[in-house]
């Protein structure tokens, strides 16, 4: 066994030519500003405003923060400080992820309001 190896690292120098072959990796650069994004908030992105969902960026932040508390919790980053949130983060209590994500898009200006008694007709 220890012979199979010794031929295997003779024939690997040989094939480098006694070079040896250095790993790239990745640079990261530091960036100054954010990458470029379609709004200031995190989470809004200009097609969430151009198909109704909210009526402005704003309104669309706030849904965005809503939903990552109650997916990831109050050490999540958010758009506007926790404070804002104390009324929503006692209503959420109660409630699945799965409700409580469809009770904000119920609230949401591109959510059907029920014009017709039947389901996706507006």
């Amino acid at each position: 066994m220890a012979k199979l190896s010794q031929q295997s690292q003779k024939s690997n120098a040989n094939n480098n030519n006694g070079v040896t072959k250095v790993k790239r990796t990745r640079r990261s650069v530091p960036r100054d500003s954010p990458p470029q994004r379609s709004s200031i908030y995190r989470g809004v992105t200009r097609q969430s405003i151009s198909v109704s969902a909210y009526d402005d960026e704003e309104a669309a932040a706030h849904a965005y923060d809503l939903a990552a508390l109650k997916y990831w919790g109050p050490d999540t980053i958010l758009n506007f400080p926790l404070s804002t949130y104390q009324k929503e983060l006692k209503d959420m209590e109660g409630l699945s992820r799965e409700e409580y994500i469809g009770s904000l898009r119920r609230k949401s200006s591109g959510f059907s309001r029920g014009v017709s008694k039947y389901r996706g007709v507006a």
